[in-house]
């Protein structure tokens, strides 16, 4: 390659670089080539007026595609928010119906498949803030639940076998954190029915 063909190169590149980088200088520069050209060197203005045509023409079908797909993507957005919601609606509605001091295992499956697949950013921040903070609370019962079961297994199991003294011990082991789970089940019932209330449940 001779030192004048990669001197050429190098301006093209540069030229390229340029015109990538500001794309509104580059519009204004094809209306000044188009102008200096009709006065100067009296090229037909008509060549210029087509390849506008199939320049803007062919703009202004990206520009449709990309609109439509948004239109499309915010429908369908939309549509899986709904049935996100009602979900975690009807979700909410079985662990408060499961909230009677049994221990009974309450299964969040819905919210948590909801932060795996993604699907919570359908959730705007204050539906968000909102649901996290019954959620958690049904994750700390579900930490107490299991100590009440634990402690009724060992009542049952062990029960028999050891002394009064030491059965009257298991049981109010039993006893107390049946107490502490009762109370955190209804601090979460009046939080899920308060959360229930809300008006964006039906977008």
């Amino acid at each position: 390659m001779s030192w004048q063909d990669s001197k050429s190169n190098s301006i093209i590149e540069r030229l390229n670089n340029w015109l990538s980088e500001d794309k509104t200088i580059f519009i204004f520069l094809i209306i000044f080539i188009i102008f200096w050209s009709h006065y100067f060197y009296q090229i037909k203005i008509e060549f210029f007026y087509g390849f506008l045509s199939e320049f803007v023409a062919g703009g202004l079908g990206v520009f449709l595609a990309f609109y439509l797909n948004r239109i499309i993507e915010k429908a369908k957005n939309k549509k899986l928010k709904k049935n996100l919601l009602q979900d975690l609606r009807e979700e909410l509605e079985e662990i408060k119906g499961k909230l009677t001091g049994q221990g009974h295992l309450l299964y969040p499956d819905i919210w948590r498949s909801a932060i795996s697949s993604g699907q919570i950013r359908l959730l705007d921040s204050n539906q968000v803030n909102r649901l996290a903070k019954v959620y958690r609370k049904i994750q700390g019962l579900e930490y107490e639940a299991k100590r009440v079961r634990d402690a009724a297994e060992d009542l049952r199991r062990m029960g028999p076998l050891v002394s009064d003294k030491e059965r009257r011990l298991l049981h109010q082991r039993w006893a107390d954190y049946s107490q502490i789970l009762n109370n955190l089940e209804k601090e979460l019932y009046k939080m899920i029915e308060e959360v229930l209330k809300e008006e964006w449940w039906n977008p």
